[in-house]
């Protein structure tokens, strides 16, 4: 057969000496392919490489053609020594390695006696402090930033994030720090359905007023240290009435603008989405899904079916003195990791 007579190398009829140097080039043949294989596998990691630079460089495939239409509202409130170390890793981390895709308003809210300003650390082009009396929790004072200060225009703006001070973040894996844009986790899972996003979702209640006899609401929602959304999601809030009230009260802040601001998105038929690997593809229009974690937090210590988040996980972690004094295990990954970023 003509199989057979292929592959033993000798047809009828050819002498030894035809078939000697065909059988001498096939090594030489083989080495050549086997180079272009490697120089075509060599040019394609490097037009990875180019790529994810480039894709850092232009902020990510929901940041690309969206240049500084992304605003960052921090509000620092120094009540604790940790809040002023976040601040100025958050100002590292994320603001000064900003290509400018986001701009950044750092809102200071002031208490007699309480900070130098010569402490803050200094801010680049694309970021600005403002300050504000400290007479509003967080949600308030992102309300008043947003509708009374004349510091920020919404209508510029298709991307929104609020962070406060009492967390640590963002942390990246070394394998995506420098090529990965911060926001870029958060903005890409905000599309046609999911219109609120953060680190983490907790379906633990709270009471109106604090009064655990009285009117709870249970409804999941996003942590409110950090919340991402897109114009559509911040218009639920505002039309909300509630959610950016400067509220006195911090039960009330908790009822009406942390778990009211996911309850408006869910109200509205849309569903809210985290990090964390534990709730990746959860409809949490669905009440089946509403005693997640056993109505725990996830950010306690051990809260998170037996174990705690990780900052590699969930990006931004809450740091405070009495975190770190009871060694909670999330705020003392937090302090590692930034201290072996800065031996590096």
């Amino acid at each position: 057969m003509s199989d057979g007579l292929e592959s033993s190398g000798t047809v009828p009829g050819a002498s030894g000496s035809d078939s000697a140097p065909a059988q001498r080039r096939r090594p030489r043949q083989s080495s050549c392919r086997r180079e272009h294989v490697l120089l075509l596998l060599s040019l394609a990691g490097c037009v990875l490489y180019v790529l994810l630079v480039w894709d850092w460089a232009t902020g990510g495939a929901v940041l690309r053609g969206s240049r500084r239409e992304v605003v960052v509202l921090y509000v620092f409130a120094y009540t604790d020594p940790e809040f002023l170390d976040n601040l100025k890793y958050f100002v590292k981390e994320a603001v000064e390695r900003d290509p400018g895709v986001c701009d950044y308003v750092i809102a200071v809210q002031r208490s007699h006696g309480q900070l130098d300003p010569s402490l803050l650390p200094p801010l680049p082009p694309h970021a600005r402090y403002v300050f504000h009396e400290n007479v509003c929790y967080d949600w308030g004072t992102f309300g008043w930033l947003l509708m009374g200060s004349g510091h920020v225009d919404p209508r510029r703006y298709r991307y929104f994030f609020f962070i406060n001070s009492s967390v640590r973040g963002p942390f990246m894996p070394p394998y995506a720090r420098g090529l990965l844009h911060w926001a870029e986790p958060f903005l890409s899972r905000l599309d046609a359905s999911v219109k609120l996003v953060g680190p983490t979702i907790s379906c633990e209640g709270t009471p109106l007023d604090g009064d655990v006899k009285g009117v709870w609401r249970r409804n999941p929602h996003v942590q409110s240290y950090v919340v991402a959304m897109d114009s559509v999601g911040l218009k639920l809030l505002i039309d909300d009435g509630r959610v950016f009230q400067c509220h006195r009260d911090r039960w009330n802040t908790i009822y009406y603008s942390e778990l009211g601001s996911s309850a408006a998105v869910l109200d509205a038929g849309y569903n809210i989405g985290c990090l964390m690997a534990r709730y990746q593809g959860v409809d949490w229009r669905d009440k089946r899904n509403w005693g997640c974690n056993e109505r725990l937090t996830a950010t306690s210590e051990h809260s998170l079916d037996g174990v705690s988040v990780d900052p590699l996980e969930v990006m931004f972690v809450k740091v405070k003195s009495y975190m770190l004094s009871s060694e909670w295990s999330f705020s003392k990954k937090a302090v590692k990791y930034q201290r072996w970023q800065e031996q590096q």
